[in-house]
């Protein structure tokens, strides 16, 4: 395998890593926005 396939693979697995942290950070915020509105 070449360096430049490495450096492409490497940054979709990084993008792909960051989107899910972000979906989890997402997630468990409209969680909390979710209990806020059900307390009142």
């Amino acid at each position: 395998m070449s360096i430049e396939m490495n450096k492409i693979q490497f940054s979709n697995s990084l993008g792909v890593i960051l989107k899910n942290k972000f979906g989890i950070l997402y997630y468990f915020l409209s969680w909390e926005e979710f209990d806020r509105m059900r307390r009142k």
